[in-house]
């Protein structure tokens, strides 16, 4: 630009400006393609992001409101009973897997 000499070299100097600009900004036919492609992931980011964001409210809205409830002894009693039946089932399912697991033997014929 700076050595331009005459308005139809600085007209030239502009249209390459123009043409970059469009290519680096994917509006030029032969990005189309892409660019239709990228609007299609980012509006599913976006669609991910402002779901994330109503399921984060909701969540704490929900902390927020147990937070508040008062524990009874009676709930107290079924947590406790589900707590212990969990850690027996836990204790009975790795016995039942131990027992079950197959050991080399020798051949009965030997």
């Amino acid at each position: 630009m700076n050595k331009a000499t005459d308005l139809d070299e600085v007209i030239k100097a502009h249209e390459g400006f123009l043409a970059t600009i469009m290519t680096r900004s994917l509006l030029d036919i032969g990005k189309r393609d892409l660019l239709n492609q990228l609007r299609a992931i980012f509006g599913t980011v976006y669609k991910l992001s402002d779901f994330l964001t109503k399921f984060d409210n909701r969540v704490s809205a929900e902390v927020k409101t147990r937070g508040k409830l008062k524990i009874t002894a009676a709930a107290a009693a079924q947590r406790k009973f589900f707590d212990d039946y969990i850690v027996q089932s836990k204790g009975e399912v790795e016995q039942l897997y131990t027992v079950t697991q197959v050991r080399p033997t020798q051949p009965s014929f030997l």
